[in-house]
């Protein structure tokens, strides 16, 4: 059932816990949803991605390095992203291993 977003506007509270609950379910357990998650472009075949595996390898290298030298691990986190050109939260991501995951 398709609901317009007036019509998703005029429904009660229950009946909008209910619809959403029920496109929630829908979409965890639709298999082409399922199939696009698991395709999802990860490191460099991502066309926006603006590191490639050689530079996420070098990054976790000179992160490495920093912290041995006594450098702060924020300090250190700035430094490389000015140098990549991607914000501090990336580099974070990527020497906590959150993203870039299939890179050692």
């Amino acid at each position: 059932m398709w609901v317009t977003k007036t019509k998703f506007e005029r429904l009660t509270d229950d009946q909008r816990c209910s619809f959403t609950k029920a496109a929630t379910q829908k979409r965890k357990t639709d298999k082409e949803y399922l199939k696009k998650l698991s395709e999802t472009k990860l490191g460099n075949t991502n066309p926006s991605s603006k590191l490639n595996d050689k530079s996420v390898r070098y990054i976790r290298t000179l992160y490495k390095e920093l912290l041995e030298e006594g450098c702060k691990k924020t300090q250190s986190q700035k430094e490389l992203a000015m140098k990549f050109n991607v914000s501090r939260s990336t580099i974070s991501d990527i020497v906590l291993r959150r993203t870039w995951k299939h890179i050692d």
